[in-house]
């Protein structure tokens, strides 16, 4: 019972921090139509501060936090500003101009090229993973483990955060109607160039603290940003592209793929298993869950309606 319980919190807990660095993606894709290779690194950079800021400095982990959503916020301004403003431009000219896709691959593998290096030269030594304290607590006769506890209901807040940003504000309205129409955002008054900078630099904000989380759970290193990168865009595409509804039973499906390879198998069926289940599960639906959603509606929808009647 014990064993069973901790399994799906681990799941649950990984998958939300995926989901909290894959929403950041998705929306990044969304608003900008970037593929954001330095999502990643974003992640591993807010992993490599929290590890230098709760270590060395004695920083705790919540003060830590902040800090780096600013550091990571500024930085993901910066790259938008001298580096992606062009293809964003280039972009709102003509959607099917090369250009913007072949810059932002160019610029964003450049960056994870860079923070690489950085965390090499001046970072955490080899492997870094934030120093947790082993006490535990009870909660309905299952002990759990207080830091992940934590963790956990950090993911949760800012699960929330996000959902109040992006559904109870204005700027959350912009951001839904530059997603379904850019065009038609631009038309109807909003500063789309304002809203891709704010979208971007809140993205990589997100990402580096879901990096700061993950560090609360697994080892990172140095590398690991393309990889992190390439998990946040399968859980971009197996939730649907431009669809932010499915990016968390995306991520979880993906965060418990993981889990249960590495509880089950070793290193390399951990490594192996998540990507082969979300290939089988994107030939089965190459729209996602996002397509599975709809038809799902189409369904039940009619049927509700003729009982109705």
């Amino acid at each position: 019972m014990h064993s069973t319980v901790d399994l799906i919190f681990s799941c649950l807990l990984l998958g939300g921090i995926y989901g909290m660095g894959a929403m950041g993606m998705a929306l990044i894709f969304g608003v900008m139509r970037v593929l954001n290779l330095a999502h990643g690194a974003f992640m591993v950079l807010g992993g490599a501060l929290a590890c230098g800021l709760a270590g060395s400095r004695g920083i705790g982990l919540f003060l830590a936090g902040p800090a780096l959503l600013l550091v990571s916020i500024a930085l993901g301004a910066l790259l938008w500003q001298w580096g992606l403003s062009s293809a964003d431009v280039a972009y709102e000219e003509d959607p099917q101009e090369e250009e913007s896709v072949t810059t932002s691959l160019l610029v964003t593998l450049g960056v994870t090229l860079v923070v690489e290096d950085v965390v090499n030269r001046w970072g955490p030594a080899g492997s870094f993973a934030l120093s947790l304290p082993p006490s535990t607590v009870a909660l309905f006769g299952v002990s759990f483990s207080t830091y992940k506890l934590v963790l956990f209901g950090l993911v949760v807040t800012g699960f929330l955060g996000f959902t109040m940003l992006l559904f109870k504000t204005d700027f959350g309205y912009m951001v839904r109607a530059s997603i379904q129409d850019r065009k038609g955002a631009i038309l109807a008054g909003v500063p789309i160039g304002r809203i891709s900078l704010a979208v971007f630099s809140l993205g990589s904000g997100v990402a580096a603290l879901a990096g700061a989380l993950y560090a609360g759970v697994y080892p990172m290193t140095a590398h690991d940003g393309i990889p992190l990168s390439l998990k946040a865009l399968f859980v971009v595409i197996l939730g649907g592209m431009g669809s932010l509804s499915f990016v968390l039973p995306a991520a979880i499906f993906l965060g418990s793929l993981e889990v249960l390879a590495g509880f089950w198998g070793n290193a390399e069926m951990q490594a192996i298993i998540p990507y082969t289940g979300l290939a089988l599960l994107l030939i089965m639906s190459p729209g996602g869950l996002a397509a599975v959603g709809r038809e799902f509606k189409k369904e039940i929808v009619p049927r509700g309606g003729a009982e109705t009647q």
